[in-house]
């Protein structure tokens, strides 16, 4: 059941769900909890048993609240209220997991808080780094016309650039590409400017930084998505110490993602 829980003067929904180990796991720019249960990039109801599972949407997604100050969807600050979220509501060490916007603040959070987040799941990284300032320009572009009004122009250029779940997702789990469609043009929409600038002003924290991360993290990746690369992937794991990765080349590599997950906590 879905609960609301306020932090600076915005209300987040979120469901808290288990018994076990703590983990939290946000969904992607623009995406929310209904599109997560769609996709299944984990399928969490096979580990519920198994884990106290914290999830919310991100303000100005799902049924959250948001503001129009673009600052506030910068990825940091995203991982601000993940981790208040996380201290607020689990009391604890946790896992911290998350799907492209939400793997960013996973990651940013463990980098402020290390004594707090005791292992990583990074979900389809997005573009990063060096790849980052021209995804930045389209961003951009695409919060222009939002301001202008141009949500016709903008949101077929934004569902074709983000090509969630990929066609062999879509093949064995109808319906998902649709899922994701509708919740990303589903947002209030004085809220995609914003929205879109921050993503725009957003980047995975620096080599030097995460390299100084000891923790256990898992990179989950898939082909076929120039939104979420391989590259990002491959790029983690040379600068993450303690880093496996999985690839999806196939749905029945992307099923594996569950039991691969289950695995890689059974080590912790």
């Amino acid at each position: 059941m879905d609960q609301q829980h306020n932090i600076n003067q915005t209300t987040i929904n979120y469901r808290l769900t288990g018994e076990g180990m703590p983990i939290v796991w946000l969904h992607g720019m623009m995406m929310n909890m209904t599109t997560d249960d769609q996709m299944k990039v984990i399928d969490f109801n096979a580990l519920e048993q198994s884990l106290k599972l914290l999830r919310f949407e991100a303000p100005a997604h799902g049924q959250s609240t948001g503001t129009l100050n673009p600052t506030n969807y910068q990825w940091d600050k995203v991982g601000d209220i993940y981790h208040q979220m996380a201290i607020e509501l689990l009391d604890q060490p946790y896992i911290a997991a998350g799907f492209s916007m939400g793997s960013a603040a996973a990651l940013g959070t463990a980098i402020k808080h290390p004594d707090q987040v005791k292992a990583l799941i990074l979900a389809m990284p997005p573009v990063i780094w060096d790849d980052r300032p021209e995804q930045a320009k389209s961003y951009r572009k695409m919060a222009l016309w939002a301001n202008q009004g141009k949500l016709d122009r903008f949101l077929p250029m934004l569902l074709t650039s983000t090509p969630s779940p990929v066609d062999f997702v879509e093949e064995k789990q109808s319906g998902c590409q649709k899922a994701v469609r509708t919740g990303m043009c589903g947002l209030q929409s004085d809220y995609y400017e914003p929205l879109l600038l921050g993503a725009s002003q957003s980047d995975y924290p620096s080599i030097e930084e995460i390299s100084k991360l000891k923790i256990p993290t898992l990179i989950l990746g898939w082909k076929g998505d120039p939104t979420h690369p391989i590259k990002s992937c491959e790029e983690l794991q040379k600068a993450l110490p303690h880093a496996q990765v999985h690839i999806a080349n196939s749905y029945e590599d992307y099923h594996a993602n569950t039991s691969i997950v289950a695995q890689f906590l059974s080590c912790l």
